[in-house]
């Protein structure tokens, strides 16, 4: 009988934990067109983006807060595969926050300013393991462009929008975001009925058109390698040493045709620069 009492006395502080605080329960991509913006993919689907650093990339985060107390998110963040198999909250030491120095940056819209109210809902689907949880008051939310966090009020849902931009740091890979903030929670098992915004990054595109490769001049100088006469707009370069490793890799735009690439974190010997669609060249550094 004890072993009983204690096992609902258990379970029942297992469903408090679980379902006390606020959860992401519904997402969508948009494109940045308009104030308004359409649907980039159907709601829950993952994107696949090849871009450069000019495209503003929106995700609409639908947010129920179940609780009888005020609750804040405190911006967007991402992690990389693998998912985890249980529930990750917005402090996870997996996330990585965006910002400039990361993958993925803010961004401002052409169409929608930082910090507009957004007073009426998408009726983005509510997808939750607990459909207990669903909120029916909706709570304006706000378009979202610079990191900031945001008051969802008790007993109700909202949605967010983020505006972002890869960077040139960014890697080929496939990454999912999180809202911040201790009270955000997904929760990703339960047969995918609650599942990450997800993305997947293809890379910049190359631009060379009316470039030729023995124009293209690759020196290597005391603590960098300089780049000249490269096409106009972003390149992939890669340095390779002896053994056919990729040591460095560096997405860029370059500047009037011109590139410098530090090699302070390579040891000296022989390299391979390869501009990718572009040249190829080896350089000794010293």
């Amino acid at each position: 009988m004890k072993k009983g009492v204690l096992l609902i006395l258990a379970l029942a502080a297992l469903s408090f934990s679980t379902f006390a605080n606020m959860q992401a329960t519904g997402w969508c991509w948009l494109d940045d067109d308009a104030e308004n913006a359409g649907y980039t993919v159907e709601e829950l689907t993952p994107i696949s983006v090849k871009t450069d650093t000019s495209r503003v990339i929106r995700l609409r985060i639908r947010f129920d807060n179940m609780d009888s107390v005020d609750h804040v998110t405190t911006g967007l963040q991402y992690f990389t595969a693998p998912l985890p198999t249980t529930n990750i909250s917005g402090t996870d030491a997996r996330l990585t926050p965006i910002g400039p120095d990361a993958f993925f940056n803010w961004a401002t819209s052409a169409f929608v300013s930082d910090g507009t109210p957004l007073q009426s809902s998408r009726g983005i689907t509510y997808n939750s393991i607990n459909v207990g949880d669903r909120q029916t008051d909706f709570s304006p939310g706000i378009f979202v462009s610079s990191s900031q966090g945001f008051i969802v009020p008790a007993k109700s849902f909202t949605e967010i929008e983020y505006s972002i931009i890869p960077t040139i740091k960014a890697e080929i890979g496939t990454y999912y975001f999180m809202p911040g903030g201790a009270n955000v929670q997904i929760w990703p098992e339960a047969s995918n009925m609650e599942t990450f915004p997800e993305m997947s990054y293809e890379g910049f595109p190359i631009s060379v058109k009316g470039v030729k490769s023995a124009s293209v001049k690759i020196v290597s100088l005391d603590g960098s390698i300089q780049l000249t006469s490269l096409p106009e707009g972003s390149v992939k370069v890669s340095i390779i040493n002896t053994i056919g490793q990729t040591v460095k890799t560096v997405n860029a735009e370059s500047t009037n045709g011109q590139l410098a690439i530090s090699t302070s974190d390579l040891a000296s010997g022989l390299y391979i620069v390869d501009i990718a669609g572009v040249a190829s060249k080896k350089v000794i550094i010293k």
